[in-house]
């Protein structure tokens, strides 16, 4: 035996010389230990004589052999690393291990220590033939990737290996739509300055309906960011925050500047930035739509001079800012009050000081 490993299903994978092995845990019991086909999933692995097997974040296995590195995901696909994309030398990797910053480390007994910092990346001159994608949407608690094709008026759902296409149906509405959002059941798409719902019908044609429309069609102050609450409301932010709720009633608050974003954390605050450099905190109350949004303070004087353009909230409580040009700010808070707070820039190390977009 090379090596052992609990694979993510709690199966128990053993690496021999006979290749990949699953260990009948029937058997143990009784003091008896026996291998047994491997689930579909792990079929890929099968003939890999592994001599070290480990499991990073993303539940991926990585496996090293006389051939080189492999990485099956949990979708069941499976990456191959060797001379001929980048690895030094393929055999007597003896170890491998992930830091804090997701990085893969690989140690190989006879020529010293390797380091895969960012993971490679797959492209696709066309995600299937004969369709134009224009846009994408995920989720983080989804494997499902939609994509819009503005050009043909059409959906496409990649998860897994399998894909489903659906046509949206004109009628008074004419594209291009540029955002997709789809949780709770509910399914959005938005162009400039309308809102639409639409429902999957069984023959694959879509209808959407209009829900709300910014009446300024004032293109530097379009819908910027689109993002459900988890409650079943929809937020907009543009030069105002608009909250579309379930009664189908519309809530708004003047921002007085236009906002490129905002983020909603768990506790129900919602945190807004504007390029007038003004923050504002709002505590959201879905369970009183008619007092939906509460104002708790709006940040101004006090924040350094910046030129914000996106908001991120980290797990501890810190509020990110991305700006125009002069990088990153984190922001410290203690209950509404602001503490301190810290710039990074190019001079820090990041390679450019515009940052539109923020994800913790």
């Amino acid at each position: 035996v090379y090596s052992v490993l609990e694979s993510p299903q709690n199966d128990i994978l053993v690496g021999t010389p006979q290749g990949v092995k699953k260990i009948d845990e029937s058997k143990l019991s009784t003091n008896q230990i026996r291998f047994i086909p491997l689930p579909s999933i792990y079929r890929s692995i099968a003939s890999v004589v592994a001599t070290c097997m480990y499991m990073d974040h993303l539940q991926n296995i990585w496996l090293c052999s006389s051939e080189g590195v492999a990485k099956l995901d949990t979708l069941g696909k499976l990456k191959t690393f060797s001379t001929k994309n980048g690895l030094p030398v393929i055999n007597n990797f003896v170890s491998i291990f992930e830091d804090k910053e997701n990085s893969i480390w690989f140690i190989n007994d006879q020529t010293g220590i390797y380091k895969l910092k960012n993971a490679p990346f797959e492209f696709y001159p066309q995600i299937k033939p004969g369709f134009t994608a224009t846009d994408i949407y995920t989720d983080k608690g989804t494997d499902s990737v939609w994509f819009m094709d503005n050009i043909h008026n059409r959906l496409l759902l990649l998860y897994g290996s399998a894909t489903k296409e659906f046509t949206l149906k004109k009628d008074a509405f004419s594209p291009p739509y540029k955002l997709i959002t789809f949780r709770e059941n509910i399914n959005y798409l938005s162009d400039l300055f309308n809102v639409y719902q639409f429902n999957f019908s069984n023959n694959k044609i879509t209808h959407p309906t209009l829900l709300y429309t910014d009446t300024t069609k004032n293109s530097n102050l379009a819908f910027s960011c689109e993002l459900p609450d988890g409650y079943g409301n929809l937020i907009l932010s543009s030069q105002n925050i608009t909250v579309l709720n379930q009664r189908k009633k519309i809530l708004s608050y003047p921002l007085g500047y236009f906002s490129d974003g905002f983020v909603i954390t768990p506790d129900n605050h919602l945190w807004m930035v504007t390029r007038a450099k003004k923050i504002f905190l709002f505590r959201i109350h879905p369970e009183n739509p008619s007092h939906y949004l509460e104002l708790i303070k709006i940040y101004n004087k006090e924040l350094p001079n910046m030129s914000p353009r996106s908001i991120a909230v980290d797990k501890i409580g810190n509020v990110w800012i991305g700006t125009r040009d002069r990088g990153l700010f984190c922001l410290s808070f203690k209950g509404d009050s602001l503490l301190s707070w810290k710039q990074i820039s190019s001079k820090d190390g990041l390679s450019d000081d515009f940052s539109s977009d923020l994800h913790p």
